[in-house]
């Protein structure tokens, strides 16, 4: 593996001790609404983006352009009009599904170590469970982590998308209702929860492909298809199958500004040393922590930039305004 070389960063600034740094007067009167609002914990939260606030521009404007909103949203999640109206139709989606009787099958994402592959190379999956309804319908992405996902793909202009995991359709139309998405390829192995995704990506797009099938033999099929803009990676949750996924789809990106993104950075310890491992690996041109997903940017030199949002924020902070996922 060969490691990217590290990336000088501005050295903190050290927190001002009581009375030493003036708060200026908006700030100040905003304080106690918000803390009322939101809660001890959120209120930390927003005085040390207070604290960092400085240092927390300076990342959204290192940013790459098309990232910028992205990075914007992490930082103060503020929807706009349109971002709100699409988050209340996923989420009266995500209702339907809930209402939904009976079970659904589902491959169990193993645990950490359990990783393993065939004697072709594939990965072998978990094994297939049924789950309830309603079960499958809180998993899916949360509005704060669907919009983030929307504003990702089209900020880069993402006319090509590729899922690995569709689950009941919910984050696939977040990517897919960006007005740049032409066409969505989301791979679900499970058939029932792949029926699922079709009858919900169809009320937000017409242009997805849900392909009930392995992610191995899927990625198989697409190697001689256009390549992809943006890959959201989002399926078999263990440290050793998201690298090993990451290093499939790598071949089927575009390879001057290809996005790959990938979910639960946070999910476990596994988890989190494989993405270590993949910010590490040299494959991308920038990679950037926005808490609960990484992304990385594939471009035609390989500097290892990195931009690590939760250093200021929070390790494992999500936006908490529309959603908590």
């Amino acid at each position: 593996m060969t490691t990217a070389p590290a990336v000088a960063e501005v050295t903190p600034e050290p927190e001002p001790t009581p009375g030493s740094t003036p708060v200026n007067a908006p700030v100040r009167t905003s304080l106690p609404v918000r803390a009322g609002q939101y809660g001890r914990v959120q209120a930390e939260r927003l005085v040390k983006r207070l604290v960092w606030s400085r240092r927390l521009r300076m990342m959204v404007d290192s940013l790459p352009a098309g990232l910028e909103d992205a990075g914007a949203w992490v930082v103060d999640p503020e929807p706009t009009a349109a971002e709100r109206e699409l988050a209340a139709r996923i989420e009266g989606r995500r209702a339907q599904i809930a209402e939904a009787t009976g079970t659904i099958s589902s491959y169990h994402s193993p645990m950490p170590g359990t990783f393993q592959r065939a004697a072709d190379g594939h990965a072998l999956p978990g094994p297939l469970l049924p789950h309830r309804a309603g079960a499958h319908a809180k998993t899916g992405s949360k509005p704060a982590k669907g919009i983030l996902l929307n504003r990702i793909a089209a900020g880069i202009g993402a006319r090509r998308i590729l899922e690995l995991g569709a689950n009941t359709g919910l984050s696939g139309s977040y990517l897919a209702a960006s007005a740049s998405c032409e066409r969505l390829v989301t791979i679900e192995g499970s058939p029932e929860l792949a029926a699922v995704a079709r009858q919900t990506l169809a009320q937000f797009t017409q242009g997805a492909d849900v392909r009930a099938a392995l992610f191995d033999d899927a990625l198989d099929d697409l190697a001689g298809e256009p390549a992809f803009d943006l890959a959201f990676i989002d399926g078999q949750h263990e440290g050793a199958a998201t690298e090993y996924y990451c290093q499939r789809v790598l071949p089927l990106m575009n390879q001057q500004g290809g996005v790959v993104i990938f979910d639960d950075i946070t999910w476990s310890q596994d988890m989190r040393q494989a993405w270590l491992n993949i910010v590490d690996c040299g494959a991308f041109a920038l990679t950037v922590d926005f808490g609960r997903i990484g992304l990385g940017l594939l471009g035609p030199e390989r500097p290892g930039g990195h931009v690590d949002f939760p250093k200021y924020l929070g390790r494992g902070h999500v936006p908490q305004r529309i959603g908590d996922n």
